[in-house]
């Protein structure tokens, strides 16, 4: 039975190529084997964002993150798209969950950048100690 890894391993070598379409069409294809491999989805929402195609992008991090949700790293990635669209409460949104699952200095940090865009800037300078302290 296929898993979609060879697909999926594919993928990323010709995004390693800068390939971004070709690369596309072999996370798709490993999807298409095996829909509920989260780590697929992350896969094909990397050429999509580097090709600026950020609410494609959006779709793949939605599956992700409802694949598995309690992973810290899919929820404080699907910020930059979000970002990228100036979509900055949902960015928050998404980054305030990373951080709720496992805090780390980095999610902090980019929780202040977008709290500044925000204007928020007391509350963006409270994330940079957070970060620094931590």
């Amino acid at each position: 039975m296929q898993n979609g890894r060879d697909e999926y391993n594919k993928g990323y070598a010709l995004y390693d190529l800068k390939k971004y379409e070709e690369s596309i069409a072999y996370f798709d294809e490993a999807i298409r084997l095996n829909p509920e491999n989260a780590s697929f989805w992350i896969g094909k929402s990397d050429p999509l964002v580097r090709l600026e195609k950020f609410e494609e992008s959006l779709v793949c991090y939605d599956e992700a993150t409802r694949i598995e949700p309690e992973n810290e790293i899919f929820w404080s990635l699907k910020y930059l798209p979000l970002k990228l669209l100036e979509r900055y409460e949902e960015a928050l949104t998404c980054i305030d969950e990373a951080i709720k699952l496992k805090s780390r200095s980095s999610s902090w940090l980019i929780k202040s950048e977008l709290l500044k865009k925000l204007g928020r800037t007391e509350e963006a300078e409270q994330c940079v100690t957070k970060a620094t302290t931590r």
